[in-house]
């Protein structure tokens, strides 16, 4: 049996100058060393966990006991960090911590994974594979992390794949198969590629790759329902 996926990681870069950094700065004025403090336990656990952690009130009451600080005292200085150092809009949204500073690091420490889990809602950053430094295979998006308990955490992931030649087409794993009954693996795999040469080269932007891929082929071949028809987007491309 495989190993079971790893969210978390076992080390992240600790800037030599972050103590310097005006944000860091700013909370130690506030809190002394034990805001700086603090804030760097905060990100060992972030890191331990993944990308974020929930800070609700009871991880705070255990936070805090763990570091042999006052309640209040913990409190006030998760509020300093959300002025500046972790995202204010998602701790009110879903009470997490994180920030796009701290997502980047954990794309980058995580990128040659063979695959990651990640929460749509929490995300800050791009995880669609157009960044050149990620490498990871497959994406696990879960939707909808609000949901009712009961459901299914199964039913609320979408395998995300990046494909093409720029791993810029992004296709559920169900649009992928649907592609492959309707136009054979040769032709699904050639108007990825043609779709991802002219993703790259004029920089547009679609809401759906699989519903963009299935308008050029009705505009390009009408009425055409040979699974291995050959595709030319030539005059899409030009």
């Amino acid at each position: 049996m495989g190993r079971p996926n790893k969210d978390g990681v076992d080390y992240f870069p600790h800037d030599v100058d972050l103590s310097g950094d005006e944000k860091i700065q700013l909370l130690e004025s506030d809190h002394g060393i034990l805001g700086y403090a603090v804030f760097c336990k905060l990100l060992e656990r972030i890191y331990r966990n993944g990308y974020f952690i929930h800070a609700d009130e009871r991880f705070i009451k255990l936070f805090s006991r763990n570091c042999n600080i006052e309640i209040d005292a913990c409190k006030n200085i998760i509020n300093s960090c959300l002025e500046n150092l972790f995202d204010k809009k998602l701790y009110s949204k879903f009470e997490i911590l994180t920030s796009q500073g701290i997502q980047k690091r954990y794309m980058e420490i995580v990128k040659r994974r063979r695959q990651i889990e990640v929460i749509s809602e929490y995300l800050l950053v791009n995880v669609n594979g157009n960044d050149e430094n990620v490498n990871i295979i497959s994406i696990n998006v879960v939707i909808n992390p609000q949901s009712k308990v009961k459901e299914s955490k199964v039913n609320r992931k979408e395998r995300i794949l990046p494909l093409g030649e720029f791993k810029n087409i992004i296709l559920l794993e169900e649009e992928f198969e649907k592609l492959k009954t309707q136009f054979g693996e040769k032709g699904t795999n050639e108007r990825i590629e043609n779709l991802s040469q002219y993703i790259a080269s004029k920089g547009k932007k679609y809401k759906s790759h699989y519903a963009t891929i299935l308008t050029w082929e009705r505009k390009n071949n009408p009425g055409s329902k040979n699974t291995e028809t050959s595709c030319n987007w030539e005059n899409e491309i030009r």
